[in-house]
């Protein structure tokens, strides 16, 4: 009788940690996570084959994002989302013809909501850097003043491709989001820089603006390609826009 007793108060146990797994109240293991992504976002097909990465976001507390690919990310190219075990389709990355911004804007920020985030300005930095990787920017292309100068005096140099490319180096490092600031506005954050955008040709540098609610909602994205004599050509989201 005390075995079945331990084996039942076992099985409760159990049965209580998958239904708090269920609801997004406890994180769920991430090894389960990752299979749920590329079950989502491959099925029928082979999801076993897939792969997955996590974007970092660390203000989402129960939401996880990944970028599911397949054959290089030739074949599917999905960014989905996990919040327990429920998976949540967000972004078809090779979606012919792309699909329009802002329905993904819609879905994404309706997802984000439900986190019901109250960000301080640390917070706000570190989703932006969520919406960069999600547009597969890299925030360590950041570019402080003296790592535009950097850029700007390679471009001219002798070898300007070899120059760059020491320079691109140079940028790579843990704490590329410190080069991001905000202000705090009354719907939320701004936050206003410059970006390398070293996989478009030309390798132009960018100036871009995301503004961002309190909760983290991304309200919109302005991005402005920056002449060689330092002014800006107006434009929208380069790329793939997250949202």
């Amino acid at each position: 009788m005390r075995l079945l007793r331990v084996a039942a108060g076992a099985g409760i146990a159990v049965l209580g940690l998958v239904v708090l797994w269920a609801f997004g109240l406890a994180p769920v293991p991430e090894g389960i996570s990752r299979r749920l992504a590329a079950f989502e976002a491959v099925f029928p097909g082979r999801w076993t084959r897939a792969e997955v990465e996590r974007v970092p976001c660390p203000p989402l507390r129960r939401l996880r994002l990944y970028v599911v690919c397949t054959d290089g990310c030739d074949g599917i190219w999905k960014v989905v989302g996990v919040r327990g075990f429920r998976t949540l389709p967000l972004i078809n990355l090779n979606r012919m013809p792309p699909e329009p911004t802002e329905d993904v804007r819609r879905r994404f920020n309706r997802e984000v909501a439900k986190e019901a985030l109250r960000l301080d300005p640390g917070e706000a930095v570190d989703m932006i850097g969520c919406y960069l990787g999600l547009a597969g920017l890299h925030p360590e292309l950041v570019l402080t003043d003296a790592a535009l100068a950097a850029v700007e005096t390679a471009r001219e140099g002798p070898r300007p491709e070899d120059a760059m490319k020491s320079v691109a180096e140079g940028l790579d490092g843990p704490d590329a989001l410190s080069r991001l600031t905000v202000e705090e506005t009354a719907q939320g954050f701004e936050s206003s820089f410059r970006y390398w955008d070293t996989a478009s040709a030309g390798r132009p540098v960018l100036e871009m603006d995301y503004r961002l609610g309190r909760n983290g909602v991304l309200l919109g994205v302005r991005v402005r390609e920056r002449s060689p004599t330092g002014d800006t050509a107006s434009g929208s989201t380069p790329g793939r826009p997250p949202t």
